[in-house]
């Protein structure tokens, strides 16, 4: 079992009562000037991935202490907390969640699952019906503090959202970070994310790139860092088009997305280019008449090969007034893959 080693002692998860190794371990290092305003001398995340088994099941994450201590319930919004104090240090033990009123799918937030957290414990417990999930508990502590900085800890602990970030995240199980245990920098921010683009461009192996910058004419939106890179499709199919910059910009055809510049989105942003240039990854583009552009979205993959216009457009999620349009006028749906042989202009017949 991974367990982080602290002042007051060790913490780690349990889960049905037994101990369980991490899915996911990081250190949080804030260098905005929020996180130097209120400093703690640690910051982690613990992360449990949940796959449904058709059991229910309690976690828990823990301190195991090292000395004499005592915890109380300390939570907030969206925050269920407790506050250990003992031998000149304050640790805090936190994991997302909200009162009852938001609690088993029915609130905003749409949690189905219930946490407490008390003592020197915070506990979540997943019902049979909990869907697969990333859970993610915040420990975060200070030792020598004052009166102002004794509510660092509390600060700095808050998860909210981690859990969300960590989709299609996959952890690295062979990496030991400085505490010997696996470790993630995916949350940390790049600090020049242009000059990245050497290791992107190692991608598109064999195929011809042009490169602009703003010192050519219809480019001057480029900041000087920023250029933009033209990836022609050896096959004569869709070419990739990309801007590199603080942050990056991935497009094919009349789609494109945006990445910021953290490891996170570092990481998914190399995901998604395998997965275009491996045509596991196409695009839906729709136009009212053959070209006014209403939108585009990725292809939805359960959508059948013989899917016709109407089914495909449904599934891009557009605007009332879109799909108003296209019943009245009618339109093209066109589906844009890397590789020519995956894409096809599907008929939106007026109704």
């Amino acid at each position: 079992m991974e367990l982080i080693e602290m002042p007051l002692g060790n913490v780690g998860l349990w889960l049905d009562n037994e101990p369980y190794s991490a899915d996911g371990l990081w250190e949080v290092v804030d260098t905005s000037d929020y996180g130097t305003r209120h400093p703690v001398d640690g910051n982690m995340r613990i992360a449990y991935r949940h796959e449904p088994d058709g059991a229910s099941h309690v976690l828990e994450c823990r301190l195991d202490p090292s000395c004499a201590c005592e915890g109380s319930m300390d939570s907030g919004e969206r925050l269920e907390a407790t506050e250990i104090e003992g031998g000149g240090t304050v640790l805090v033990i936190g994991v997302e969640y909200d009162f009852e009123d938001f609690a088993h799918g029915h609130g905003e937030h749409e949690y189905d699952y219930t946490a407490t957290a008390d003592g020197l414990t915070a506990t979540v417990e997943l019902p049979v019906d909990a869907k697969a999930q990333w859970i993610v508990f915040g420990v975060s502590w200070i030792t020598g503090y004052d009166d102002e900085s004794r509510t660092n800890p509390w600060l700095a602990v808050d998860p909210m959202g981690d859990r969300l970030k960590l989709e299609g995240v996959t952890f690295d199980k062979e990496e030991v970070g400085a505490y010997g245990y696996r470790s993630v920098d995916f949350f940390m921010e790049i600090e020049r994310p242009w000059e990245r683009k050497a290791d992107i461009l190692k991608l598109f192996e064999g195929c011809e790139i042009v490169e602009h910058t703003n010192a050519e004419e219809g480019y001057g939106r480029l900041y000087d860092e920023e250029t933009e890179v033209e990836v022609a499709n050896p096959s004569g199919g869709e070419g990739i088009w990309m801007e590199f910059g603080s942050e990056y910009t991935l497009g094919i055809g009349g789609w494109h997305t945006h990445y910021d510049g953290y490891e996170r989105d570092y990481r998914f942003l190399k995901r998604d280019i395998r997965a275009i240039l491996a045509g596991d990854m196409r695009f839906a583009i729709a136009f009212v008449g053959e070209s006014d552009w209403r939108g585009s979205s990725v292809l939805d993959k359960s959508l059948p090969e013989d899917a016709d216009g109407w089914a495909v457009l449904r599934s891009m999620d557009l605007p009332r007034e879109h799909m108003d349009e296209f019943a009245a006028k009618g339109g093209v749906v066109k589906v844009v893959s890397w590789v020519p042989e995956l894409c096809r202009t599907l008929r939106v017949e007026p109704r």
